[in-house]
């Protein structure tokens, strides 16, 4: 609802036909405070009536056009009311737009968010005032039968507004998102903080028939009152668990007791990254929900490892296990590649520990109905280099994720004598530069194969992320080039070369290929190499890393067949023409021929 639309929407017409039909309306969604303000009317003074006043015409009680609200949402980017039909008990919508996400659905991020509800016209992004405040709270104690409540907006009378989400208002009350965008780093200054205590009571006393929660609002962590705690509600129902709030050092306080009203209903539990479930007896009731799909381990991340071990092993049923920014050894390593059966998703990159190529080939060859896998998305400033797959472990037995969609790790240890240089310009030495170039490309196509029975693959991301120089990259005096020349310690030398000689053609199979990533590998990908792609990748929509500004296309005329070509998946290297760079340096160090 723009302005126009909000001034048509309170034209006289509109309004008499909204309050004649308002005990129809079920769901109410803007963005706009005017919206609740129309709704949220005081009695207008009679003029007929003799000793009215303006002031007293203020101090009059409010009242609210929709009392029959089941879904009630302050923030979502569009306004719209769902209307039942007297002659079709299907709701329909009245006015044009869907809404950007669920209740629990994939939400915007923040910043979109941002930009969604900005403009001149003001939104609810903006604290409210206190009459307006006093509306909203009114509004839903208006409506007995919601079930469904999405508020983005911060109040400065938090305790007020938690309380009108009570059974004793709200006996229907099912879901709860309260501000859903709320990170505690990037609290504005003017932002009230709710009082521990306040909190705390609404975790453990929210109403018995909620079954989704996803809260997160400052809390002022200075009035913690260690008490004995009041009885706590019982939230048998709840299934979904979400916290975005600074717990740091008060975690046992604020969620012990909420955690055991819960039962085995309770699916998935997600906690702000500053949690840290050291506590043995709050761990004791994490571990209760072992039959949850979802698993952080970055929510343990000072937990020693046999106890995030032993959090893995209590479950056979994980879907998803994300090891980002945890501590876990191998010991946890060990409980994921034997509790992998239902897993769906798993992360092992952005500062995991290092999961050794034996654990990480095993997942592969238990995991049956894994179609995520990402362990090469990102590698942040000094952390340890991502885990990577070794050939010879690739090839010893074969894998059984056969429903694989995304595969994102890095495969290593390949042989390469075609490699005459390492990353600081020196001579590479060792066995992984020695033997024949038929040795190295009969092991790669015994790789090549292994990668080819994933037939349901649409992502093959075998490089690693995007260039970063004020990453892990460097650029070092050289004097042979009378400068400076660029040394990139993460682009990976042992690498599968990515050649029909080597086994590309084993890839015919994967007929769903979207996305092929060879970013910052020593591949040699040439114009015979993209003329196979175009004909035998029929989804292809996307190959990076085939060549940039620090990385120029190791074989000649692929800048050529490009151009010439014209495929779909080579847009982003016809916006700049490479075809003159002479440079053949690659990550820092000269490729051989």
């Amino acid at each position: 609802m723009d302005p126009a639309t909000f001034h048509q929407f309170k034209s006289e017409e509109i309004q008499k036909a909204l309050a004649k039909n308002a005990h129809h309306i079920r769901g109410l969604e803007t963005c706009y405070i005017g919206v609740i303000k129309w709704i949220v009317q005081q009695p207008k003074p009679d003029p007929q009536e003799s000793g009215m006043t303006k002031a007293n015409n203020i101090m009059s009680p409010l009242t609210s056009l929709c009392q029959s609200l089941t879904q009630f949402s302050l923030g979502s980017r569009y306004s719209r009311l769902v209307v039942e039909d007297p002659a079709n008990p299907r709701p329909i919508v009245t006015s044009a737009s869907l809404r950007p996400y669920d209740t629990f659905g994939t939400a915007p991020a923040p910043t979109a968010n941002f930009r969604m509800l900005g403009g001149a016209w003001p939104s609810i992004r903006t604290l409210m005032d206190d009459e307006e405040e006093d509306m909203v709270i009114h509004l839903i104690k208006s409506n007995p039968h919601l079930q469904s409540i999405f508020m983005d907006p911060l109040f400065h009378k938090m305790e007020k507004f938690l309380s009108s989400l009570s059974a004793a208002y709200l006996p229907n009350l099912q879901d709860i998102v309260i501000h859903p965008f709320y990170m505690p780093q990037q609290t504005p200054a003017n932002v009230p903080s709710v009082p521990t205590h306040t909190a705390k009571r609404f975790l453990e006393d929210f109403a018995e028939t909620i079954q989704s929660i996803y809260i997160g609002f400052p809390v002022d962590r200075r009035l913690i009152t260690y008490t004995d705690s009041e009885p706590c509600g019982n939230h048998l129902r709840l299934e979904h668990l979400e916290i975005r709030m600074d717990l740091s050092g008060m975690e046992e306080y604020m969620l012990l007791e909420l955690l055991k009203s819960c039962s085995k209903n309770l699916q998935t539990i997600y906690l702000q990254q500053s949690v840290h479930l050291t506590n043995n007896r709050l761990y004791q009731e994490v571990v209760r929900f072992g039959h949850s799909k979802e698993l952080n381990l970055g929510y343990l991340n000072q937990s020693p490892d046999h106890v995030i071990a032993s959090i893995v092993s209590r479950s056979h049923s994980w879907k998803v296990i994300d090891m980002r920014n945890s501590q876990c050894g191998d010991l946890t390593v060990e409980a994921i590649a034997s509790h992998c059966q239902e897993l769906e998703t798993l992360y092992i990159d952005d500062n995991a520990p290092r999961v050794s190529s034996p654990m990480f080939h095993r997942i592969l060859c238990s995991a049956t109905k894994l179609l995520h896998l990402h362990a090469n998305d990102d590698c942040s400033e000094g952390s340890p280099q991502t885990s990577q797959l070794q050939a010879l472990d690739v090839v010893s037995s074969p894998w059984v994720c056969w429903s694989l969609k995304t595969f994102k790790a890095d495969i290593a240890g390949v042989p390469r004598p075609d490699v005459k240089f390492q990353h600081d310009g020196q001579p590479v030495q060792g066995a992984l530069h020695a033997g024949t170039v038929e040795e190295s490309r009969d092991l790669q196509r015994r790789v090549m194969g292994q990668l080819g029975t994933l037939t349901e693959l649409e992502e093959l991301g075998l490089g690693a992320f995007a260039i970063d120089t004020g990453n892990e990259a460097t650029w070092e005096d050289d004097e042979e080039v009378g400068g400076s020349r660029y040394v990139d310690y993460r682009f990976q030398l042992t690498c599968l070369e990515m050649s029909l000689a080597s086994g590309l053609d084993l890839l015919a199979g994967l007929k769903k290929l979207r996305i092929l990533d060879v970013t910052r590998m020593a591949h040699r990908i040439g114009p015979i190499e993209l003329e196979w792609m175009q004909a035998n990748l029929q989804s292809l929509e996307k190959v990076k890393g085939l060549f940039n500004d620090f990385y120029p296309a190791l074989v000649p005329g692929v800048c050529d067949w490009l151009f010439e070509h014209r495929p779909k998946w080579g847009q982003e290297y016809l916006q700049k023409d490479f075809r003159y760079n002479d440079v053949r340096t690659r990550g820092g160090f000269w490729l051989g021929e």
